[in-house]
């Protein structure tokens, strides 16, 4: 039975002074708000504009990792996938770091937000996808420049220095000024490998 998602019933019982009330009325207020994660996560995977509901699912914490798990059990979009991944490693559910580090290895829309999450959570394993992902990111497009800093940033925070043929390709005069700022003196100062 779906519960009724009032909570009112709930915060009443927890002012009694009966310990048994106040333990039903955290069961209660707990049901309440398990039924609210999982009818969030099932409104955000069916809306249009994901991103709104996205930047806050993480507020639910507890309340929306299994249904986020099951969103990665269950679609195959990516897009969906990816921001139902960086809201879970968030949360500190790491199961779902397999599916942020394709996103830097494939997508054209996520890397961002997954090579920020991963770094973020400190995950090491990471940098050697985005080490990879940044060889193949070239200077054409606005999208991939906007890419080379994410990931040169992410790389920054997770410590890792830069290869030398990445420097020296960063540093050249065809790499568009927002890349070559985005080195930055920690990058250089870096030994490297």
């Amino acid at each position: 039975m779906t519960p009724d998602l009032n909570l009112t019933p709930a915060l009443t019982r927890l002012e009694s002074d009966d310990p048994g009330e106040q333990a039903a009325a955290l069961d209660e207020a707990t049901a309440i708000l398990k039924e609210f994660g999982r009818k969030l996560v099932d409104r955000f995977v069916r809306c249009e504009d994901r991103f709104i509901i996205w930047e806050r699912l993480f507020r639910f914490g507890p309340f929306v990792i299994d249904p986020l798990k099951e969103v990665l059990a269950h679609t195959t979009d990516p897009e969906l996938r990816g921001l139902s991944a960086t809201i879970l490693l968030k949360l500190g559910d790491r199961t779902a770091i397999p599916v942020l580090l394709d996103a830097i290895a494939s997508s054209e829309t996520l890397i961002c937000q997954a090579a920020s999450r991963l770094a973020e959570a400190q995950v090491v394993e990471a940098a050697d996808v985005m080490i990879e992902r940044l060889r193949s990111l070239d200077f054409t497009t606005r999208v991939h420049i906007l890419s080379i800093q994410c990931l040169l940033i992410a790389l920054e925070k997770l410590g890792r220095p830069l290869p030398f043929d990445l420097i020296e390709r960063f540093q050249s005069p065809e790499a568009p000024w927002e890349v070559r700022v985005y080195l930055g003196k920690s990058f250089l100062e870096k030994p490297r490998e």
